[in-house]
């Protein structure tokens, strides 16, 4: 779905500098595409949003927006090692993409409608939860209800082939 000329980080600390003089700022995203040293791509994963509090996805664009607008974005070739870290800058292209992968539509509360409002959003499993048991009938629901995965397939294959 990607393409091997994309690195991935995952889980990944990105330094946001706004404006000289104001402190830097961390944010995680769950996985970072790059593309050489150019941020193109943020993908965030759910398991599910029941702990999602109500304003994750307004708060989400706002980091959105600050990757955006940052002077400067780094982040540390190596984290947690006893090697000494290089710092390296990010470019971000005009437009990156963000999107959020939530991989069961169970235990929602009304969230999805919300999060898909804000973000481009994927839910793989719409009606089956990966805590839950999972019987031959629902496996077979599961494999038959794809159109997540698909959707997100297009979309990669879209932005990073």
């Amino acid at each position: 779905m990607i393409s091997p000329k994309y690195n991935l980080l995952v889980d990944y600390p990105l330094t946001v500098r706004s404006k000289k003089g104001k402190p830097a700022e961390m944010i995680y995203p769950d996985i970072t595409i790059l593309f050489g040293d150019e941020l193109v791509g943020i993908v965030e994963v759910k398991n599910d949003l029941g702990y999602m509090s109500e304003d994750w996805a307004n708060q989400s664009r706002k980091k959105l927006e600050k990757l955006r607008n940052a002077e400067l974005v780094t982040y540390k070739e190596h984290v947690n090692t006893k090697i000494k870290e290089r710092v390296i800058p990010l470019h971000r292209t005009k437009e990156f993409n963000q999107i959020v992968v939530v991989i069961s539509g169970i235990n929602g509360h009304g969230k999805i409608d919300s999060l898909k409002s804000n973000h481009t959003c994927f839910v793989l499993m719409p009606h089956h939860h990966p805590n839950n048991p999972i019987h031959d009938e629902e496996l077979k629901e599961i494999i038959n209800d794809n159109s997540g995965w698909i959707e997100l397939g297009k979309h990669l294959a879209k932005h990073y082939a």
